[in-house]
Parts: C-alpha cells; sequence; structure tokens
C-alpha cells in the first residue's frame, strides 16, 4: 500500500511507510519527513494582495511629492516635508516588495512564505485596523491542518 494514492496520507521516501500527512516524523524508521506548506485560505492571499497593492499606492504618493515642485501648501517646510516624505517612500517601497513575494510564496505553497508573513503582520499590527486583520491572518496560516478521516477503511 503507498501513502500517495491515499488521500491523507504521506509516504516516507526512506523506507515507505504509509504515515498520516501532518507527521513530522517516519514511525518505521525516524526519518524527518519534509514539511508541507499548504496554501492559506483564499482570504488570506487576498488580504496579502491587497496589502500589496496599498503599500505600492503609499509609495507611488509620497514619491510623487518628491518629484513634483511647488508642491507643498504655504506655511509647510519644504525640505522637512521632502525628507519625510522620502522615509516614508523608501518604508512603503520596501513593504511592497517584501509583501509581493510574500503573497507569491503563499500563493505557491512554500514554507518559507509562513515566517516572512509574520514579519508582515507584525508590522500591519502597528496600525489600528492592521492589528485584528494581523491576528486572524496569522491564525489562519499557522493553524495546523488535520485532514477529515473517512470511516472507509483503505483497501489492502
Amino acid at each position: 500500500m503507498h501513502g500517495a494514492n491515499l488521500p491523507g496520507l504521506i509516504t516516507c521516501p526512506a523506507c515507505g511507510l504509509s504515515l498520516p500527512e501532518f507527521a513530522r516524523f517516519c514511525a518505521r524508521c525516524g526519518r524527518r519527513l519534509p514539511l508541507r506548506g499548504g496554501v492559506p485560505p483564499t482570504w488570506v492571499l487576498v488580504l496579502f494582495w491587497l496589502g500589496t497593492v496599498a503599500s505600492l499606492a503609499v509609495a507611488v504618493a509620497y514619491t510623487l511629492i518628491l518629484v513634483i515642485p511647488g508642491l507643498p501648501a504655504q506655511g509647510i517646510d519644504s525640505g522637512q516635508l521632502r525628507r519625510v516624505s522620502g522615509i516614508v517612500a523608501a518604508a512603503a517601497a520596501s513593504l511592497f516588495v517584501a509583501q509581493l513575494i510574500t503573497s507569491v510564496g503563499l500563493m505557491l505553497g512554500r514554507s518559507w512564505a509562513k515566517g516572512m508573513a509574520t514579519l508582515i503582520c507584525v508590522a500591519w499590527a502597528l496600525t489600528c485596523l492592521g492589528l485584528p486583520l494581523s491576528v486572524l491572518a496569522l491564525n489562519a496560516i499557522w493553524r495546523p491542518v488535520i485532514p477529515a478521516y473517512s470511516s472507509v477503511a483503505p483497501p489492502p
């Protein structure tokens, strides 16, 4: 019996034992099994893509402040405004790149994307709206997936 053919089971690459898909080590030979990333729920992917677009929009908006001459209104120190705009634009551009890489990694089910998603959720948590969203997203990303086993016995 090969676990790769049965839903909810995996096969140990060393000895061929069928194991539940959430197993971390083989029960027969003790080999560490490769981690399976899994794709998070669709709403988490949409949330990360919306965050990617939003951070790009912020980066572009603050970059425009830097390049459009005479933009500041009366009474605003243009030098100070340009310095702050440059810092915000650089931070938003960095967040955009990180979210873009993470969004693609999450869509492809890469396990490294979970760590990057955690860092991005920490950045989101610094905002009022981002705190509840980041907690919900982290729960959905890191929650272990326990397969539902049917009462039907596998074929011999």
